[in-house]
């Protein structure tokens, strides 16, 4: 009966590993955000999950920032407009997403990120940037 108590808490515990923090979440999406701002891509690896680096690698990002800044501008401010929490089963991580208004130089943007506890860290497995004007 204990083997099976202590097996169950294991169990619990273990779920939460997964578990995404809303506020670190948002951590790890302004971060993103204000590096993008200040131009420094050097580390934007180190915001997303090692699926989505290896999908497109670190030059591919750079430039696409840089196409982004050369026909919207650079981003002047953001603010978050919505989020949501999403919870899963073991099989599948929990999420948050995060959806952010950003003003650029010469247009407003919504950017979404997704992002889960990948391993014990907070990482971008999702972005998406669609101009609203």
């Amino acid at each position: 009966m204990k083997k099976f108590f202590y097996l169950l808490i294991l169990f619990f515990v273990s779920c939460g590993w997964n578990k995404v923090d809303l506020i670190k979440a948002r951590a790890v999406a302004e971060n993103f955000l204000t590096d993008q701002k200040k131009e420094q891509y050097d580390k934007i690896n180190d915001y997303f999950t090692a699926s989505f680096n290896e999908s497109e690698p670190l030059e591919q990002k750079i430039e696409k920032l840089k196409k982004i800044k050369d026909t919207i501008g650079a981003i002047e401010s953001f603010e978050l407009a919505d989020s949501k929490v999403t919870e899963h089963g073991l099989d599948d991580p929990s999420t948050v997403q995060l959806i952010y208004k950003v003003k650029y130089a010469r247009a407003v943007a919504e950017q979404t990120f997704i992002i889960i506890n990948d391993e014990g860290k907070h990482k971008i497995t999702f972005q998406n940037i669609e101009t609203k004007n």
